[in-house]
């Protein structure tokens, strides 16, 4: 019972911070390829299959989590530490902005450690 708890709060934060994830990450790389391809014109058509392709990569994360494959864990850990630079991308003007970016910068880096030991302790139960 104790493995299938980890993987339902694995699960369970992917859900809750996919809109980080998948809006504000997709978003943030669409700018970043749109500007090295065409700089100073609208980047959303591109926007959309990259949206696409955010949720369809969470869904076979979350899917792969489900049937424990210790690849599936790692990609979350990776996700959990690609959410930071997702974070840095976008500007902080005021104190709470800051602090929530802080909370969040500190949540996302104690999943990514809590789902490395999850996979470690996997891993040693098999």
């Amino acid at each position: 019972m104790r493995r299938h708890r980890g993987i339902y709060f694995v699960v369970f934060a992917l859900l809750l911070t996919a809109p980080l994830h998948i809006v504000a990450g997709s978003y943030a790389l669409t700018q970043l390829i749109g500007n090295l391809i065409a700089p100073h014109s609208d980047h959303i058509l591109i926007w959309f299959p990259t949206l696409g392709c955010g949720g369809a990569i969470l869904l076979l994360i979350v899917i792969g989590v489900f049937r424990q494959h210790s690849l599936a864990f790692y990609a979350a850990a990776a996700l959990f530490i690609g959410g930071l630079w997702t974070l840095s991308v976008f500007d902080r003007p005021t104190l709470l902005d800051r602090l929530l970016v802080t909370a969040l910068a500190l949540l996302l880096c104690l999943s990514a450690v809590y789902i490395l030991w999850v996979v470690r302790r996997i891993g040693s139960d098999s």
